[in-house]
This record gives C-alpha cells, structure tokens and sequence, in this order.
C-alpha cells in the first residue's frame, strides 16, 4: 500500500510545508499566488500528503492556455519538510498524473535544488549533484536549455556568525571603498510609496535600454507591491545636492588639514619617502574633491537644491532570506556609487531582523569577466550557486510533436 497521497492542498496546508520546509524562495508563497491570481493565470497548490494524511511537500503552480494547449509551470518548488527520493518521486508522479488529466500539453520543473556552488571565478566549491539529475530523467523530465537569470545561477552570501563590523569587513577592499564613499556623499535610501512606482519604472526602463533587455511593465511592479504589501520594499537612493556639496567641502577641509601635517613635518624631514608619498597622496584627493566639487555646482546650476534619485532596487523579505530582485541606476549618476549605498542598507537592515541569508539572485554563469552585474556582486563577497536548471515533462509527447510542426508551418512560438 502506497504511504503517500498526492492531492490537492489549501493554503493552511501550504503554509504548514513552507514555515518548516528546508529550502525557500519568494516564488513559493501565498503572496506570489495572490500576484499570480491578479494576473489572472490559473493557480494550483498541490502537495504529497503521508498516511495520516499530513503534508509533507507542497507547491504552487501556474498555468495558462495556449495553442492547442495547456501550459503549467512549477518555480523553485515542490518544497519539502526534510528531502526524501522516495517523497520527490511520488510527488512527481502523482504530478506527471495531474498534468495528464487536466490537458496539460507541456509541464515546466525548475526546482530550487542545488548542483554544484563555486566561488567568484567558478571554481567549485562542492561536488555536482548528478543524483538528482538522474532522478528527474528516471520520472521522464528532460533537462531544456534555458537560462533563465534566477533560476540557473544565483550570486548568495550568508549572514550567519556576521555583525555590523565583520560583515563590512567581509567585503572585498573596491566593496568597503565604493560604501564608504556613499557615505561621505550623504546618500539616503527611502522606501517608495504606491503612487511613485512611476519613478522606480523609469529607472528601470533607462537601465533595461541602456543594457538591452527587457524590463518588466509598471502593472508587474503596482501588482508586486499589493501583493507582497511589507514584504516587498521599492527602494529609492537619493541625494540633496547642497548637503553633498557641504559634505565634499567637509571632507576635503579635512585632507587640506591632514597636508598640513605632513608639510609641518616634511620641513623638519624633507627626506621622509614614507611622508612625502603621502603628501603625493593627499594633493591628489584634494584635486579629485576640486572637480566634484565643481560638479556639484554644475548639478546644482541645473536641478536646484532638491533631492535627486539615483537609483532604485525591489528587495523581497521573508525570516529565511533576503532577495535583490531588481534595479536600476541612471548613467549619468554611477559616479555617486549609489547601487552600493542600497546594498549597504538593505544588508545591514537583514543582518539586525536576524535573516540568515541574502540572495543577490541572478547572474549569468560566465566567470570570464564579462558579467558586470556578476562583477558588482562580489564585491559583498559571496558565492555562486549553480541551481539544477530547467525541465520539460510532455504528458503527450505525440501530440507535443505534432503541434510544434504546425506551430512551426504558422510561424508561432
């Protein structure tokens, strides 16, 4: 007799799987099944249940119609109490039979299963997880092609055993310059209201043109916003341009004091090589603080005194991890470091709520050094997650072929 059932789950016995379930990701939850239902796709929250009738896994699923069709997705799911073959294969199965009775013509898997974590320049860090490969080939699943950024790669640090000190101390010497530096300038992160999502979509949309690719609609980020209400934060990196000024003028008093020093010094030991390099030193950020300076006057001429947004970012929270979703920074202000100022922010508000892990989520997989946003990352000093992928089960495989041919003659995707 079979120990487990696979059926149909509510959202008590959802809940019940994902607050105790080892792995996590914002794409299992009640919030994106809210989102998914306002963007009206069909909604599905299934689970393998044992003999007492208690869930042991569970998952949300979306599905939608199409040619001649239906498609349904499963995202960084199913979740799982404690990871069993035996529970994985039965929930498969048990998924593989509902596809085939509600008309399913393709079902897409991307599970939140780690192959292989590696470090900053793709070295692995642990060996490659090939049994559960195996495993989803054995139940009929094909492993697809797809990257998707989020799903394959993803950039992670983890918060535990860090404080405010040692976790500034974790990052790299560029990451502890580029922070402190946003400091100095005085920028402010704020969290943005409903009606200023029209500013977070222009940044955005300046970002996803200037780097060719597509941004998501002002609707995805209103409907993000009801949906995940505190658990989703529409971040805003600001900057009074007066104040920025004083602050330059501030800091460069400082290094003119600072020379001053070093000259009362230099006159009793002209020789020194150690002072008169710092002295070298010194001149030349006194002449860098000349020409910000001077462009602060030139920002200032040209949008007053007022506060000017930099950049923008979409964090998800949850009491297992934090997740940089999305962002954008107007070009003509990187010289302000702003991205950094968020992060800062948003990884010292995660390590105080006691968050363990941060995910920075997406990255490309190249380790080449063609990856700026992967480049960004690891200055917080993480390591990547190479996640199991993307798979296709066809509950109709002759009937899959036979529409993709004539999807093909019409020209359709």
């Amino acid at each position: 007799m079979n120990k487990y059932k696979f059926r149909a789950i509510d959202e008590g016995e959802f809940l019940e799987v994902a607050n105790n379930s080892e792995i996590h990701d914002f794409q299992q939850t009640l919030e994106m099944k809210d989102f998914f239902e306002k963007s009206g796709r069909d909604i599905f929250l299934l689970g393998l249940v044992n003999e007492d009738d208690e869930p042991v896994m569970a998952a949300l699923l979306y599905g939608s119609k199409i040619f001649a069709g239906y498609h349904l997705e499963l995202t960084h799911g199913p979740l799982f109490k404690k990871y069993d073959d035996e529970q994985y294969k039965e929930f498969l199965e048990g998924l593989k039979d509902f596809s085939k009775k509600h008309g399913v013509l393709e079902l897409i898997l991307r599970p939140n299963v780690i192959y292989q974590k590696v470090d900053d320049n793709g070295n692995p860090i642990t060996d490659e997880n090939i049994n559960f490969i195996n495993l989803l080939k054995s139940e009929g699943f094909e492993k697809t092609e797809n990257n998707y950024m989020g799903y394959d790669w993803v950039y992670v640090k983890d918060l535990q055993n860090l404080d405010e000190k040692s976790i500034f101390k974790s990052f790299t010497k560029d990451g502890q310059y580029s922070i402190k530096k946003t400091r100095q300038f005085g920028i402010k992160i704020r969290p943005l209201k409903y009606d200023e999502l029209s500013k977070f979509k222009e940044v955005t949309k300046h970002t996803a043109e200037r780097r060719e690719y597509d941004d998501k609609t002002l609707e995805y980020y209103q409907e993000i916003f009801n949906s995940f209400g505190d658990k989703a934060e529409f971040l805003a990196a600001e900057i009074n341009l007066q104040e920025y000024k004083e602050n330059l003028i501030l800091n460069q008093n400082s290094l003119k004091n600072k020379l001053a020093d070093i000259e009362e010094f230099l006159v009793k030991t002209p020789n020194s090589r150690k002072k008169n390099n710092q002295k070298k030193e010194v001149e030349s950020e006194i002449s860098t603080y000349d020409k910000r300076i001077s462009e602060a006057d030139e920002l200032i001429n040209e949008h007053g005194k007022k506060d000017i947004l930099l950049s923008v970012a979409l964090f998800i929270y949850s009491q297992h991890e934090t997740v940089y979703l999305f962002s954008g920074t107007y070009d003509k202000y990187k010289r302000f470091y702003a991205p950094f100022a968020m992060q800062d922010y948003v990884l010292n508000k995660t390590l105080k709520n006691g968050v363990p892990s941060y995910n920075f989520y997406g990255i490309s997989g190249n380790f080449d050094g063609s990856d700026g946003v992967l480049g960004f990352k690891t200055n917080f000093s993480g390591y990547a997650v190479h996640k199991v992928g993307e798979f296709l089960y066809l509950p109709k495989p002759v009937k899959y072929k036979v529409i993709s041919k004539i999807k093909k003659i019409l020209g359709r995707n």
